[in-house]
């Protein structure tokens, strides 16, 4: 076997086996030539009979041998995304979350060799994806809770990084403090959303009942970072979402009291800029100060 022909047999076996529906519906669609390129990001070669790829005996055919590995690897994605997404499955229920994990790795598959990386895309998939639709019918806050259970993975598993000090701050001579750089600790994540679904989050967590959210999304914003090997959050007003998220971007104190200034006028802005910054700086959100050369 050459080794283009090796690869071929090799994207194929990771085609059927991923195949959300199966390894009969994948055959199927090679059958038929309906192999999508958005699905798989490739045509399907013209197959070969499984049996010449695969060893069929007494026991299982060639289908039915593949699809074990087929089923081990579904459950293996479907355990991930249930560890990653603890408040999905208590809001959907098992079954509920079985068919939520279908219907998004048949529009979303495995892209990435790590699969810490296989949910980065459900809250999409659950607001915008038509496939959704009946996950957000049930749950209109299904896709914020999504997005805010991933930001939790991501914030722990976020790089170490030593945060600035009040000292750091006093250090900080006067004619420094406008091109002062600001820059955020790796863990820190800012959200935008509709519903607060941090108080799902937290009572499954605690065991609790899962609230009731109402009918209608009220707009808020969190900040979330790692604290002691925890992660913690706190809702934030919308100038002071606005604020971190220009601090996230590496702004100077200068121009954050400029955007700030644009809101609440110049004498208020370098007071309520510097309120921020000592309060970040006491959550240990600060990464580093360091004044421009």
């Amino acid at each position: 076997m050459n080794t283009d022909s090796l690869a071929q047999v090799q994207r194929r076996l990771w085609r059927l086996i991923a195949w959300p529906e199966g390894v009969r519906a994948a055959l199927d669609q090679e059958r038929d030539g309906e192999v999508s390129e958005e699905r798989d990001g490739e045509r399907s070669e013209a197959a070969a009979p499984l049996a010449s790829i695969v060893k069929s005996d007494a026991r299982l055919a060639a289908e039915d041998r593949l699809d074990v590995y087929a089923n081990a690897y579904f459950y293996r994605i479907h355990d991930v995304l249930a560890e990653d997404f603890p408040s999905l499955v208590a809001l959907f229920g098992e079954d509920g979350f079985h068919d939520l994990v279908t219907s998004y790795l048949a529009v979303f598959p495995s892209r990435h060799p790590s699969l810490r990386h296989i949910g980065g895309r459900l809250a999409e998939f659950v607001d915008e994806h038509p496939a959704g639709e009946s996950f957000r019918q049930r749950f209109a806050f299904a896709g914020d809770l999504a997005r805010y259970e991933a930001a939790t993975e991501d914030v722990f598993d976020a790089a170490d990084a030593t945060p600035a000090t009040r000292d750091d701050l006093a250090a900080v001579a006067p004619e420094d403090w406008a091109g002062l750089p600001l820059r955020l600790v790796p863990s820190v994540r800012i959200l935008r959303l509709g519903w607060p679904v941090h108080e799902v989050r937290h009572a499954v967590r605690d065991g609790q009942p899962i609230p009731t959210l109402g009918d209608a999304p009220v707009p808020l914003a969190l900040c979330l970072w790692r604290e002691d090997e925890r992660v913690v959050s706190r809702e934030v007003a919308p100038d002071e979402c606005s604020a971190l998220e220009a601090a996230s971007r590496g702004v100077s104190f200068g121009a954050l009291c400029e955007q700030i200034a644009n809101d609440r006028g110049e004498n208020e802005a370098p007071l309520q800029a510097a309120g921020w910054l000592a309060g970040w700086i006491d959550a240990g959100l600060v990464l580093a100060l360091e004044p421009t050369a």
